[in-house]
């Protein structure tokens, strides 16, 4: 748009839509008309908060989800933004929690990610062992505050041997360790 030409309102509402499921409070917008100044504000503002954020990595979560994340510090929510990141994911993998675990299926895989907290290098090698112990292929990750992290390991003596060389890498770094991934083949 040129400057000084107005953004019509069925702009603002269809953003508002788009983006509702990671900012709840725009859900208030949905079914609406019209708008007023300070609507058309309140859209804005999260439109700016979220194009910082990748939306294809950045998963939606539900309200009872959000508290189960937040309990285990996964959660990222700032400024009315609810999600958690997981890398390496479709577009529209479906995010369940329970029992402390993560699961998200996507292309008919299931990934499971567990918390480690505090993350110690032989409490994510015994998380991997009880990944492994699994019936079928399975493939390990380290689980960062990004998402998976690393190439896959399918034995768990070559992810302990990366786990024990690179696990002083990763304190150094942003994408700190939050645990394991591994998907069930």
């Amino acid at each position: 748009m040129r400057k000084g030409q107005k953004r019509p309102a069925t702009s603002y509402l269809s953003s508002a839509r788009n983006l509702s499921q990671w900012a709840p409070s725009l859900k208030r917008y949905a079914k609406r008309k019209t708008l007023t100044p300070a609507e058309k504000a309140a859209i804005t503002r999260k439109e700016n908060i979220l194009k910082h954020y990748n939306l294809a990595s950045f998963k939606p979560l539900t309200s009872a989800q959000a508290r189960i994340a937040k309990r285990q510090g996964l959660l990222e929510e700032k400024q009315g933004v609810r999600g958690i990141y997981l890398r390496n994911s479709a577009p529209g993998a479906k995010v369940t929690i329970s029992k402390g675990k993560i699961s998200v299926r996507s292309n008919g895989h299931t990934i499971r990610y567990v918390r480690v907290s505090p993350p110690d290098p032989v409490d994510i090698v015994q998380a991997a062992d009880e990944a492994f112990s699994h019936k079928g292929k399975i493939t390990v990750w380290l689980w960062t505050r990004s998402g998976r992290a690393s190439a896959g390991f399918r034995s768990l003596r070559q992810f302990a041997a990366h786990v024990m060389a690179a696990f002083a890498a990763y304190k150094d770094t942003d994408e700190w360790i939050n645990g394991v991934a591994w998907l069930e083949e």
